[in-house]
């Protein structure tokens, strides 16, 4: 069987052979967009990663009579309450944040990663949210937030009564000609010509309702967290030349398909300018942008947190942090742990998206002595303080913990923590283990309050909120010598 590295070596050398970056499908640069959707696919099918994805919002949710009366009170809702387009005002700062929020001590629902800025930045915003699993948390810490829940409303109201977007018998050949090599190549079946459409007919409707919002409100910069999943507000933001800022929201950039392109391809609806944790990610991703377009910034949130917990005592604990790709293969290693270290106290963090499935997919944990965290009424960041040891794969994290001096062990079983975490294990003391019994004796031979000689500072810059206002201020000053 084929490690993760041999599979992501196939599949971008089938992209190089089958020049998916120039493929024109309804005068749209089709792959630089689906990218990454097509890859997880490609994951999935090979079984690098686990298929726990989330139910969400689809159109297959309303079937039944009470499912449409549903969704006619939601958009009705929509249209009255949170709408964008009641908006009457011009705002300088345009954030699209992120919409899976983290409750705190306050009882309030963060982003964790917009939040502390607006918090500190005195300026005009607007805050945009996508729902998330189909319902937004409230309340916010965000003031002024505004949902783009109608946009999506307005696109199932239009897959209902017309065909969408059309595409050319040449085009359908095409797509059916690089699916037909992916499934004699890579060995898959992927349904591209349903990703495309499916693609195609939505841009087709929010691009017109983002341009109209944007000139509506009319921003220097729009400030997005997870650019990848939302190319057309990018694509939108680029039609009126308004410029894109993407704020860093996790640690695995490298070799990353939404991150790291090839050199020679021209791009489409990538952000102008990266604001990244730390130097260490600058110096170790390419990020198919000017050197000047990429600032080290930090991580406000998880400067607040560590001020909170930096001082709490460390207790002979082992936290492990879990992810749908890996959490099968995490939990037992979890739970042998229990049984052979019974000295350690065993914690294993769950991913939000596991938090409801944990029972029935990793059914071993239920009588392991293992403490099963599904909730955050406990701050991670009060866990990661309070543990010696910390095990994971890819997660952010992974990178979090060190803040924290946390002794890290990666699982490495089929090669995803060597590849997608070698610039982290190069550059730190981060070391990886693949089974049992070498973590087993890692943890025995541990010794408590031992001082790690990891340089935080490179890959968390600190007095972040201070570095992102300078960052801005640059950035403004660029587009004004621009324009």
């Amino acid at each position: 069987m084929m490690d993760y590295e041999e599979i992501h070596g196939e599949f971008l050398q089938l992209e190089d052979e089958l020049d998916l970056f120039s493929v024109n499908i309804n005068d749209v640069y089709i792959w630089e967009r689906i990218r990454i959707i097509v890859y997880k696919e490609f994951l999935r099918e090979k079984g690098i990663i686990e298929d726990t994805r989330s139910q969400t919002f689809f159109l297959s949710e309303y079937k039944t009579s009470y499912k449409y009366a549903r969704f006619l009170y939601e958009f009705v809702s929509d249209l009255l309450i949170k709408n964008p387009y009641l908006t009457t005002s011009s705002y300088e700062l345009c954030f699209f944040g992120h919409s899976r929020r983290k409750k705190r001590e306050d009882n309030y629902w963060w982003d964790i990663y917009s939040d502390p800025i607006i918090e500190d930045l005195e300026r005009d915003y607007i805050y945009f949210e996508k729902p998330y699993q189909g319902v937004h948390r409230t309340p916010t810490r965000t003031n002024n937030i505004k949902y783009l829940d109608l946009i999506r409303d307005i696109g199932i109201i239009s897959s209902k009564i017309s065909s969408g977007v059309s595409l050319s018998p040449i085009e359908c050949d095409k797509i059916q000609q690089i699916t037909d090599k992916f499934s004699s190549k890579l060995e898959i079946q992927i349904d591209l010509s349903n990703i495309i459409k499916g693609y195609l007919d939505r841009r087709q409707v929010s691009r017109p309702m983002y341009i109209r919002l944007l000139k509506q409100i009319n921003p220097k910069i729009s400030i997005v967290v997870a650019a990848s999943y939302n190319t057309v507000f990018v694509e939108a933001c680029k039609e009126l030349d308004i410029p894109v800022v993407e704020l860093q929201h996790g640690g695995s950039h490298h070799r990353n398909p939404k991150y790291v392109f090839p050199e020679d391809v021209s791009l489409d609806v990538q952000p102008d300018y990266h604001f990244l944790f730390g130097k260490f990610w600058k110096d170790t991703v390419d990020y198919h942008l000017d050197d000047e377009d990429v600032y080290t910034v930090g991580f406000p949130y998880l400067e607040e947190e560590y001020e909170k917990y930096s001082n709490l005592d460390k207790k002979k604990q082992v936290i492990f942090i879990s992810q749908p790709p890996v959490g099968s293969k995490l939990s037992k290693l979890a739970s042998k742990i229990g049984e052979r270290n019974p000295e350690y106290n065993i914690v294993y963090k769950l991913h939000p998206k596991e938090n409801n499935i944990w029972k029935r997919e990793y059914p071993w944990l239920i009588e392991a002595p293992v403490t099963v965290i599904d909730d955050d009424s406990t701050p991670l960041y009060k866990h990661l303080a309070e543990s010696a040891i910390q095990v994971g794969c890819n997660s952010t994290v992974i990178y979090e913990g060190l803040i924290f001096d946390l002794e890290t062990y990666l699982l490495d079983s089929d090669g995803t923590a060597s590849m997608r975490m070698k610039e982290l294990i190069d550059n730190s003391s981060v070391s990886t283990i693949s089974s049992i019994d070498e973590l087993s004796q890692k943890v025995s031979q541990h010794t408590m309050n031992a001082k790690g000689t990891i340089d935080t500072d490179y890959f968390f810059n600190p007095n972040a909120v201070q570095n992102i206002e300078a960052a801005l201020e640059d950035v403004i000053k660029q587009e004004n010598n621009i324009n």
